[in-house]
């Protein structure tokens, strides 16, 4: 069975969009439009989906991209200005460009919305019926041109059958339903694509449903809060005793002493959201190795829980990599450790998600072969996790080994 990384690398579309571009940001560009129309088709994986991007352009390319450079860039194109329609939980049409209006976009192609054009004249002709017996052609043919850019019999008719019309620019946006759940569905669309408030200045989002009250949405909290239909959460617990009783010691008694390791970066945890905010530490090996671990905090969609997801890139070739048996692996692995150490300390997750390989590469590259590690790495992730007050659960994801640590409530 083929790895995710090795699917992505075969994958005829993105090796063309690869040998295409020179640029990196122009091939995230690229890909992110491929992706939206649906000819490269991707599974969804956060932040794990963009590493795994990043890394193989830097397999193919001598220009390379370092993961945080890619996410800064994604999320600024996020930002533009956008507008369309959704169908229940999914974009259906979207348009960058301003003067296609909505309901251009609907007469123009009305067999994507269920429609004809007969079926849109007798809604006119129904709405308007002492209008002149052409009026209804000519006001249809002024809504092709844009000369007219909307029909409120129309856009109700639409509605009713569960479509949403959207508009989206860097600090405002707005969805209009037939009532507050079909206009929920929409904005939970918007929010898996586009993240609204995932840049600071984005101030206001509006709710406007046909049947029921509007809502003006101004905070990232309270925007998470809606979609998931919750009440505001109180303040969150502290790790406290069970972290105060941790023994500095017991790092350097299962494991050989860490790397010195220096933290780039720093987050605010209130005010954090499901786009990631990352923080970086950075470690130099014995064998002349740079060594990033990138930690992306973020909130969850279902839970609103603070989620730190870990990766790792071998920064002397710009390539990601779950945790590594390479070269002194269990010295990594406990540097690693003490990084998550610190990220428990200064922002106290309640989640933590990170890998480590089962197999490594030989040096001449040219073979796989397992480490022989994937017990001892659970052990040592177990007692580590229970020792700072999280409880831990691991899953055999085939070439690796992934590592789920809860916070104990």
């Amino acid at each position: 069975m083929k790895s995710f990384k090795q699917y992505i690398i075969e994958s005829g579309v993105l090796t063309d969009l690869i040998d295409k571009h020179d640029d990196p940001f122009s091939f995230l560009a690229s890909a992110m439009d491929a992706i939206a129309n649906g000819t490269l088709k991707l599974k969804t994986r956060g932040l794990a989906n963009a590493r795994e991007l990043v890394a193989v352009w830097n397999k193919k390319k001598k220009r390379k991209i370092k993961l945080k450079e890619a996410v800064e860039y994604i999320s600024e194109k996020k930002q533009t200005f956008v507008k369309g329609w959704t169908l229940k939980s999914k974009i259906h049409t979207a348009t960058t460009n301003y003067d296609n209006y909505h309901m251009m976009q609907v007469v123009n192609k009305p067999s994507k919305f269920g429609l004809t054009d007969k079926k849109i004249l007798k809604i006119i002709s129904d709405a308007h019926p002492d209008a002149p017996t052409e009026w209804p052609k000519e006001h249809l043919k002024d809504m092709q041109k844009g000369v007219v850019d909307n029909d409120v019999y129309i856009e109700e008719y639409l509605k009713k059958k569960g479509y949403c019309m959207f508009v989206l620019d860097p600090t405002h946006g707005s969805v209009q339903g037939w009532d507050e759940k079909s206009s929920k569905l929409g904005a939970k669309a918007l929010d898996d694509k586009y993240l609204p408030y995932e840049k600071d200045g984005f101030k206001l989002f509006e709710v406007k449903p046909v049947k029921g009250r509007p809502k003006y949405i101004t905070s990232k909290y309270d925007w998470y809060t809606w979609l998931e239909g919750k009440q505001a959460a109180g303040k969150r617990t502290e790790i406290g005793s069970t972290m105060a009783r941790f023994r500095e010691e017991y790092i350097t008694e299962l494991f050989e002493k860490p790397y010195k390791w220096k933290r780039v970066g720093k987050i605010d945890v209130l005010k954090l959201d499901p786009a990631p905010r990352m923080v970086s530490y950075y470690f130099n090996t014995d064998d002349g190795r740079s060594i990033s671990v990138d930690v992306g905090h973020m909130r969850t969609h279902d839970t609103y829980e603070h989620e730190a997801v870990i990766e790792f890139t071998d920064e002397t070739t710009d390539f990601s990599f779950d945790l590594t048996g390479k070269g002194d692996a269990m010295r990594i692995m406990s540097t690693v450790l003490d990084t998550i150490k610190d990220t428990i300390k200064t922002t106290h997750p309640d989640l933590i998600n990170f890998s480590a390989d089962k197999e490594e590469e030989s040096k001449d590259l040219k073979s796989v072969h397992r480490t022989g590690r994937a017990k001892l790495y659970k052990t040592m992730v177990k007692r580590f996790a229970g020792k700072l007050g999280y409880t831990s659960k691991d899953k055999d994801d085939g070439d690796s080994i992934v590592f789920n640590l809860t916070r104990k409530k």
